[in-house]
């Protein structure tokens, strides 16, 4: 049985360019968890599609403006005004709807955890197969 190097980059491609699209997701919730507070955040605009609408809106701490946005089905007029909930560490990691924080941190990790399995199995393989050929009486009467 042999491997091909090709695979096990592609894996490994697989891992950093998931990993890296909910490192955000994942930092964020690091951040979230040392604590948070409110603010009066402003609906700068909504843009919808049939199945979800991206609400982005803009609040300030202590005097500093900064801006997110969410995706929402409801709830959410444009112009309107709302609370946003932010990480007291970070005022960038913020949300509208803070009851799904948690939710999309054990989300990010479940799809990271996932798109790194098939590398680990890969690895596992070679290992086996390497300590099967180390091992194997046919290359000691080989020999």
């Amino acid at each position: 049985m042999k491997f091909n190097i090709q695979y096990h980059f592609l894996a490994l491609l697989a891992i950093i360019v998931v990993v890296g699209l909910r490192w955000g997701d994942i930092r964020g919730y690091a951040a979230w968890s040392k604590g948070t507070a409110t603010a009066q955040a402003e609906i700068d605009d909504i843009a919808s599609t049939r199945q979800i609408r991206i609400i982005k809106y803009s609040f300030a701490v202590d005097g500093t403006g900064y801006s997110g946005e969410t995706a929402s089905r409801t709830g959410f007029v444009e112009g309107g005004r709302t609370t946003a909930t932010y990480a007291i560490s970070d005022p960038n990691v913020s949300t509208l709807q803070p009851e799904n924080m948690r939710s999309i941190y054990v989300n990010s990790i479940a799809i990271s955890s996932v798109a790194s399995a098939p590398f680990v199995i890969m690895c596992l393989l070679e290992l086996v197969h390497a300590l099967k050929r180390r091992g194997s009486p046919s290359d000691e009467a080989d020999a």
